[in-house]
């Protein structure tokens, strides 16, 4: 977490390598993951292991089902009904779509139906979750959210980060909230890690997380 600006997105997008950590291989490892310097890393199998959540959810005029296994190639196990459930259980989202009168194969979007904030959120968090990724990035997965749907994806998310089944949740976000749901807290500023642990330990430390919950810092404070 951090005010605007102090490097939170560029974690994510370093950890998915649209740049290098570090201009020279000859230079020490900077980033790792799992142990391993990243720049050793295929681009294309790094990116295999991550899903990232955008602060906005982005459905398209397509069924549930399809919507939740787009970008799996059509001859990819991982594209079979049975992952699809489990990941839209996974989000939280299955008890909801099985209400539906067509369940997955109903079509939202443009002539079909419209969803809450909420829904369509968890049903974007079901796509990434279909892929097995090892990282699942939410970057600022609630912020565009209203009050109640962002406390459904802040449970879901929760939920996710206690059952663990090998998967590393990275929560960027400017939200409390979702602050208390992290096992530990980075506090970054200008770019650089300038306090870490879990949330309410850092919360009763004098130190760079209380100041900004105490001034706002751009911080949601509801």
């Amino acid at each position: 977490m951090g005010a605007s600006g102090s490097g939170k997105s560029t974690v994510a997008s370093l950890l998915l390598g649209l740049y290098p950590p570090s201009l020279s291989k000859s230079d020490p490892p900077s980033l790792t993951i799992g142990g391993r310097d990243i720049r050793t890393v295929d681009t294309t199998s790094l990116r295999s292991l991550i899903s990232i959540v955008p602060q906005s959810p982005l459905l398209f005029s397509i069924t549930i089902a399809q919507n939740i296994a787009y970008g799996l190639s059509r001859t990819s196990p991982l594209n079979s009904p049975s992952n699809i459930r489990a990941a839209a259980s996974a989000a939280g989202i299955h008890d909801f779509i099985s209400t539906l009168p067509q369940a997955y194969n109903t079509l939202i979007g443009d002539g079909g139906m419209g969803l809450s904030g909420g829904q369509a959120q968890r049903i974007v968090i079901a796509r990434a979750l279909a892929h097995r990724p090892k990282i699942l990035i939410l970057d600022e997965a609630t912020s565009s959210l209203d009050s109640e749907s962002a406390e459904v994806v802040k449970q879901t998310v929760k939920r996710l980060v206690t059952q663990g089944q090998g998967l590393t949740v990275i929560i960027i976000t400017h939200a409390k909230e979702m602050m208390e749901v992290a096992e530990n807290v980075v506090v970054m500023d200008k770019g650089r890690m300038v306090e870490e642990g879990p949330y309410e330990r850092l919360r009763e430390r004098n130190g760079e997380l209380r100041r900004m919950l105490s001034m706002g810092g751009g911080l949601d404070m509801e």
